[in-house]
């Protein structure tokens, strides 16, 4: 087997244990942080990092790992007893009780979900594609002799005006 797992996939993470979560302090859980490193990626660049909160009754906590984001990316602010999400100054939260406050403050959950979408949102890169729909060329259609109709070459019909056709083909199997 050798090398062939590693070669074949598409993903591998490296999840490293970071510091340790107790229930009398921190998040009031006990768990710890990941990091996790991103060896191999198809899709993306290798190497990004993000953290991550796994709590060892429950397993990896979303609401607290989006909290790491926004701290790690200063959108909450405070220290202490008095924490809070920069976009909502009012709501003062300590790390302990946030995900209480979370569940329970509806405009806290509200504030804090859209403060993350728009960063997350962020992260996801544009295509630089160049293409605009209003200059772009027509499709160049080709006559297919065996249906009488016109193609793109991608398995679409349109008939003599151009309007999209749908077209059966019959089975050629063999018994």
């Amino acid at each position: 087997m050798g090398h062939t797992p590693i070669f074949l996939s598409n993903y591998i993470f490296k999840f490293i244990a970071g510091e340790k979560y107790k229930e009398e302090e921190g998040f009031g859980i006990k768990g710890f942080k990941n990091t996790i490193k991103m060896i191999k990626n198809r899709s993306t660049a290798a190497g990004v990092t993000f953290s991550m909160v796994f709590d060892q009754v429950n397993g990896f906590n979303n609401v607290l790992s989006n909290y790491l984001y926004l701290k790690d990316n200063k959108l909450i602010d405070g220290a202490g007893r008095g924490f809070y999400l920069k976009a909502l100054p009012d709501v003062k939260f300590t790390q302990k009780d946030f995900l209480n406050k979370y569940y329970e403050n509806n405009e806290l959950r509200n504030a804090f979900n859209e403060v993350l979408f728009e960063n997350l949102a962020g992260n996801i890169p544009i295509a630089d594609a160049n293409f605009d729909e209003e200059n772009s060329e027509e499709i160049e259609l080709q006559y297919d002799e065996e249906t009488g109709l016109y193609t793109d070459g991608n398995g679409n019909y349109y008939n003599d005006e151009g309007e999209p056709v749908e077209v059966e083909f019959e089975s050629t199997e063999t018994e």
